[in-house]
Parts: structure tokens; C-alpha cells; sequence
């Protein structure tokens, strides 16, 4: 389901998650970049695989569109948020991620 979290949230749940599982490859492509002045949207495909091994199943990979907010600051560009649009999945998020870890 849809959800917004600070970005605090967000990083503690990466932080837990992925130490559990120490196999993960996030692919981008296919960036498209639009500039409005002092503010920029990324966007890009994304397949995210998560690997967790010493089980099996244990490959979930999910596959979604990116939208990066920037915002240009004195010192550079500043990420300013980030929608997931999520298209499908292979495998499931239970194969590497424990229930109190779902999200």
C-alpha cells in the first residue's frame, strides 16, 4: 500500500533490513532527467534484487519505477524525495525479510 515516511524512518528500516541480507543489487536505467530551474525529478527504471542465502527460496526481486525530487542548493543538487512505483515482483518479500521487517 501507499505510504509516506520521513526520511529518518526510511533509512532505520534500510539499515535493519539490509543487514540481514548481505546480497542486494539495485539496477538503474534508463535515467531521464528533467531541470525546472531550482529543481529537478529523475526518473528511472529500477529492479532491486535481495538475496539472503542459507535458505530457499531466498531470491525476492522487485522491479519499479523511480521519481528522485532534487532541489539545487548553494553546495549542489539535494535529494528532496523519492516515489517508488511499484509495476511486479519475483518471489516474495518473506523469502528474505523476517515478518516484523515487512512492509
Amino acid at each position: 500500500p501507499a505510504a509516506t515516511q520521513r526520511s529518518a524512518q526510511l533509512v532505520a528500516f534500510w539499515k535493519g533490513a539490509y543487514a540481514r541480507m548481505p546480497h542486494i543489487n539495485h539496477q538503474l536505467g534508463n535515467e531521464l532527467v528533467t531541470i525546472n530551474g531550482d529543481d529537478a525529478i529523475v526518473s528511472a527504471y529500477v529492479t532491486g534484487t535481495h538475496f539472503r542465502p542459507g535458505q530457499a527460496p531466498n531470491k525476492w526481486v522487485v522491479y519499479s519505477t523511480f521519481y528522485i525530487s532534487l532541489a539545487r542548493q548553494s553546495n549542489g543538487w539535494r535529494v528532496i524525495g523519492l516515489k517508488q512505483n511499484f509495476h511486479f515482483e519475483e518471489g516474495k518479500p518473506e523469502y528474505v525479510l523476517s515478518e516484523g521487517e515487512l512492509f
